[in-house]
């Protein structure tokens, strides 16, 4: 088990090297629920599903895969309707419904893990779909010959509409709120990723899980060694476990790679504080 979790981990840092459009998504995501479960996860019965979704799709079209629109009723009418995948609204699975393998193993999941399946179906087939940032949940949306189109995955595989879009805003932010560009933000793979573990360490941290948060945030650097904001997170976390050279180490990383002036005064007082620490 140990020997498979070293291999995750350099798989999962391998995939920090490459550019955001050359990750495999779904492999990704599925090498980040395995080192979260710590390894013992045979990948190939999953991979082997993910396959088994795309050739149901494509039968489904009858080969017409040409059609975007009818491979985006094939996705709903084959993964929602045939294989039940769904949302979950279960606050008692909050972590779960963002590892991939649960979310396979049970046919539930968040947005984000749903979008995935989603992304990795849709691809598969030849369309051009990529996960949009909607302020509630991460949708899918799919190119086609006068646009594009957006897929929820949460909520069956049906598509969303611009009213249904804006009635979902009003909901939540009240009537004077309007769907706006901004609102409908391609996420990147590398970014979807980072959402699905961010959720997870949100949830650890509500549960007061230090360790776990902070393995959640030395996962997410693996495969994102870049971001800035994650060493400082890091850096917090290392010194509240009293890891005191990884906290340094980490916070000095930090200030040498933010292009940003947030947050540098704080990372730079701890700083001097865990150097204070380190000579009394």
């Amino acid at each position: 088990m140990a020997s498979q979790q070293l291999d995750l981990a350099r798989a999962l840092r391998e995939i920090g090297k490459q550019r955001d459009e050359d990750i495999n998504v779904a492999e990704a995501a599925l090498l980040l629920a395995a080192h979260e479960l710590l390894g013992g996860v045979r990948l190939n019965s999953y991979r082997r599903h993910l396959e088994r979704l795309v050739t149901d799709v494509k039968n489904y079209a009858a080969g017409k895969l040409s059609d975007p629109y009818l491979v985006c009723e094939g996705m709903e009418q084959v993964l929602a309707k045939r294989y039940g995948y769904a949302g979950t609204y279960n606050v008692f699975e909050t972590d779960q419904s963002a590892n991939l393998i649960h979310t396979i193993d049970s046919r539930r999941g968040n947005g984000g893990t749903l979008c995935v399946i989603y992304l990795h179906v849709a691809r598969a087939l030849g369309l051009v779909a990529e996960a949009i940032d909607f302020p509630p949940r991460p949708l899918i949306g799919v190119t086609v010959p006068n646009g594009r189109v957006m897929i929820d995955p949460f909520e069956g595989g049906q598509e969303l509409e611009a009213p249904a879009m804006r009635a979902i805003m009003k909901d939540l932010f009240g009537d004077k709120t309007e769907l706006r560009p901004r609102h409908l933000v391609e996420t990147g793979n590398r970014g979807l990723l980072l959402q699905l573990q961010g959720e997870i360490k949100h949830q650890h941290l509500r549960t007061a899980e230090t360790d776990a948060a902070l393995a959640t945030i030395e996962r997410m650097l693996m495969i994102a060694p870049n971001q800035a904001e994650l060493w400082r997170e890091a850096g917090i976390l290392y010194s509240r476990l009293d890891h005191i050279d990884e906290a340094i180490s980490a916070l000095k990383h930090f200030l040498d790679i933010s292009e940003s002036d947030d947050n540098r005064y704080q990372a730079g007082q701890l700083l001097q504080q865990l150097y204070a620490r380190m000579d009394a």
